[in-house]
């Protein structure tokens, strides 16, 4: 069974480096990426991944006070 990751990253170039570095290990898979906090709040939600990489200067991180 593969660790899923979410990424939330609003810098393209950064998080083109994580795909590159989680593709470099089978046992990690990418499940989702998001851009913005509301996003990443929604995809988090969804997706429940094993591992949440997040940008805390994302565009709309408010939303980010009231994840369970």
């Amino acid at each position: 069974m593969k660790t899923t990751i979410l990424v939330a990253e609003d810098n393209e170039s950064l998080f083109i480096r994580y795909q590159e570095i989680i593709a470099k290990d089978e046992s990690f898979e990418l499940v989702g990426y998001a851009k913005d906090g509301q996003t990443a709040l929604e995809k988090y939600k969804e997706l429940k991944p094993d591992i949440f990489i997040l940008d805390l200067g994302l565009p709309k991180m408010t939303r980010f006070r009231g994840i369970k």
